[in-house]
């Protein structure tokens, strides 16, 4: 998702963390969305005779988006 959001790569993560924030529901959305799509990719390499899949998530981050973005106000509610 944060390659959606930053428009690449990123050792901030501010708009990220940002969206996440301002935009918390349609988050859960894209994320949900982005996993179905993964698996049905990797299902359907498996049917397809694939012996060895591989996904490419490497970074997961958990942390207090609030506190990640230092008190921050969302200025851009509704913005998408």
């Amino acid at each position: 998702m944060s390659y959606m959001v930053e428009g690449g790569g990123t050792t901030t993560y501010s708009k990220s963390k940002r969206w996440l924030y301002c935009h918390a529901e349609e988050s859960k959305h894209l994320l949900q969305r982005i996993t179905d799509v993964v698996v049905q990719y990797l299902v359907l390499q498996v049917a397809a005779g694939a012996q060895v899949v591989f996904s490419t998530v490497t970074f997961c981050c958990f942390y207090d988006l609030q506190e990640s973005l230092n008190g921050k106000v969302c200025h851009d509610k509704g913005k998408r």
